[in-house]
This record gives C-alpha cells, sequence and structure tokens, in this order.
C-alpha cells in the first residue's frame, strides 16, 4: 500500500481551510449560540491549554464554565477500559453535566 503525500495532504488541508474559513470560526460559532452550554476543562490537561476554554466561556452568552481539579485531558480515562467504575475526575464531570441538564 502506498503512503499518502503529505505535502499535498498539507496544501489540501490548507486549501480546504482557506474556502471555509468562516466555517471554522469558533468565535462566531460561539457568539452565535442560542442555547445554555457548559464547558468543561480539566485543570492538568496536557492537550488543551485552559485558556481556550475559559475563552468559549466568555464568548458565549448563556454558558457556564466547570474546571475539574487534577483532571487531564481525558479525566482519568484511557483505553482499553478495565474498570468496573469511573475514574474520579470523569465521575464529576459526568456529575456536573447531569445537574446542568436537571437545571435546564
Amino acid at each position: 500500500m502506498r503512503e499518502p503525500n503529505k505535502k499535498c495532504l498539507i496544501i489540501s488541508s490548507s486549501t480546504d481551510f482557506e474556502n471555509n474559513k468562516g466555517r471554522f470560526d469558533v468565535k462566531k460559532a460561539c457568539l452565535n449560540l442560542k442555547i445554555p452550554t457548559l464547558f468543561i476543562h480539566g485543570s492538568n490537561d496536557e492537550s488543551v491549554n485552559i485558556d481556550y476554554s475559559e475563552n468559549l466561556n466568555l464568548w458565549t452568552k448563556n454558558s457556564q464554565f466547570r474546571i475539574i481539579e487534577n483532571a487531564n485531558h481525558t479525566f482519568g480515562a484511557k483505553e482499553p477500559w478495565e474498570n468496573g467504575s469511573l475514574p474520579k475526575e470523569l465521575d464529576e464531570a459526568v456529575e456536573a453535566c447531569i445537574d446542568f441538564f436537571k437545571k435546564k
């Protein structure tokens, strides 16, 4: 099987983004949201800086922001799933979602 040409993939992705810039404008999408929204972020997220979630919350009118202390990007979950219960941080995130939906 032939390897894809990485240079072509980068050019294609870049062109696709440029042609659809308006569709990929996250700030604009948040500013236009009309529904209640909950953003949850782990305080130890190694993949996404917490500033990104804080911005999403600021841009979204009817939103709430919850930080799960000591949670990483996956809230302590990993594949393959080997436990019979949720990690503490993921359980806290799930409970935050349930509470959010009950109030809405």
